[in-house]
């Protein structure tokens, strides 16, 4: 294969924490031929050893952008062919390194020891305090309890409780400032943002070069759902924010004013349908707004035809041996041995187009009740029940951000500035994060119907955990 790649990162270093952020371009020929199990790999490597590797399949790939590649067969393998160029997000494969120091990432689409296309990158990455930025060592999010005591291991709250934040930072700070979010809040909008002051925070400790802090705030709001706190500690350099690990539900009332939340409407383009093969043909369809569901996706398969070739074609007006069509012999004399000598010719003519349109529509009539046969067979074939449903792109990607131990604020606000929907960010992280919690809970031994529950009486809108345990 002479397949080609090239890697453009967004920056020669990035900060800890952080996405790394790019674009992989993929150059393939017509002549090369790709698996169909092959493999896009990302490996980051220190000093020669790798550190982290993520990777997307090829079938992903083309689902992610929409690749218009050509399935083919190839020695009895089945793959793909292509002639253009495709660019992937780095982003996409969610790779964050968190110790400073210079590496190398390394590109290759592969399927076993066939290398198509492999490129690499060197990245420095580089931790706060190199760029003189301040420091959080630890965020904490609870309530306080009757003694005004921060207690983090209450999982749920009510209208009118008092929320804290508590913060442990580096002693180079100059302002501490917390967001709590609740459930329908964009990163850029909290439902609360509280700066420290004398009358809402206090500092609890300070030594060692550390200091903690606990910012705290009435709740007022009946959003009821899911929770979080980000801190954001600032010094003359700048800022630097980082979310709890831990969340809270906030239970439902009855109040509830919140409008409803903004529905999504999606939008689908498909590329034109491959063609005819085995009598089966398909096409690609993306939704180009993003909404992460799958109500009104165009089907992607359909049976077909192939054409035939025309293997009975007779010309009726053929030319006569004399050089003039049937037609003209007809109206070019009027005696009557012309006549006779015509009408030796026409007959039998007319004969033979009869027999071909009677054999023409007996091979139509055998083809359709062969079709009607199998359609028939086809139907009285057990159908297999779909009861759980793929997860879409966005989902993927954020169950996956969220294995590799990224936090829920780095993964939105790394969507958001990928042009995801700030509503449809929050809704979809908050479904991962439940599907994963359930996923977990279920292999620890745990009944579904007592977990289902238990989500519910927690707070948990009921048709989302009916979603997601229809779905774990």
């Amino acid at each position: 294969p002479s397949g080609l790649a090239t890697l453009d990162l967004e920056k020669d270093t990035f900060p800890a924490n952080e996405f790394l952020n790019g674009k992989l371009t993929l150059a393939l020929n017509q002549d090369d031929f790709i698996n169909e199990n092959a493999q896009i790999i990302l490996d980051v490597k220190k000093e020669g050893n790798s550190v982290q590797s993520q990777s997307m399949s090829i079938v992903e790939f083309i689902s992610r952008t929409g690749a218009n590649l050509e399935t083919t067969e190839v020695d009895g393998v089945k793959g793909y062919t292509a002639n253009a160029d495709f660019i992937l997000d780095i982003s996409w494969f969610g790779i964050i390194i968190t110790e400073s120091g210079a590496y190398e990432l390394n590109a290759e689409l592969k399927h076993n020891d066939t290398v198509y296309a492999t490129t690499s990158k060197p990245v420095t990455i580089q931790s706060s305090e190199d760029q003189g930025l301040p420091t959080i060592y630890e965020v904490v999010f609870g309530v306080l309890d009757e003694d005004d005591l921060l207690d983090p291991e209450i999982e749920e709250f009510e209208k009118g409780d008092t929320l804290g934040c508590g913060v442990i930072y580096s002693d180079d700070v100059t302002k501490v400032k917390v967001h709590f979010y609740s459930p329908k809040d964009s990163i850029g909008s909290p439902t609360y943002s509280v700066e420290n002051s004398s009358s809402n925070s206090e500092i609890l400790a300070s030594e060692d070069g550390r200091s903690a802090m606990l910012i705290h705030k009435e709740v007022k709001s009946s959003r009821d759902g899911e929770w979080s706190c980000t801190a954001e500690v600032f010094n003359d350099q700048g800022s630097v924010k980082d979310v709890a690990e831990n969340t809270m539900i906030l239970l439902d009332d009855d109040n509830d004013d919140d409008e409803d939340e903004e529905e999504c409407d999606e939008n689908w383009a498909c590329t034109s349908w491959s063609t005819c093969v085995s009598g089966r043909q398909s096409r690609t369809c993306n939704d180009q707004n993003g909404c992460g569901t799958l109500l009104n996706k165009p089907e992607v398969t359909q049976t077909c035809t192939p054409p035939a070739s025309n293997t009975n074609n007779q010309n009726v007006g053929a030319v006569s041996p004399g050089g003039n069509s049937l037609g003209e012999q007809f109206n070019a004399g009027t005696n009557q041995e012309e006549t006779s000598t015509l009408d030796k010719i026409i007959v039998p003519a007319v004969i033979l187009f009869i027999i071909l349109v009677i054999i023409i529509i007996a091979l139509i009539i055998i083809k359709k009740r062969k079709s009607d046969a199998i359609i028939e067979e086809e139907v009285k074939k057990p159908v297999e029940v779909q009861t759980k449903k793929p997860l879409t792109e966005i989902e993927n990607y954020i169950l996956k951000s969220l294995d590799s131990g990224v936090d829920k604020k780095t993964i939105k606000d790394n969507l958001l500035s990928k042009g995801w929907k700030p509503q449809q960010v929050d809704k979809t992280v908050n479904k991962i994060v439940l599907y994963k919690f359930a996923k977990e809970s279920l292999g620890k031994g745990i009944n579904k119907e007592v977990l289902k529950n238990s989500l519910i009486k927690k707070g948990w809108p009921q048709d989302l955990v009916n979603e997601v345990m229809q779905n774990v």
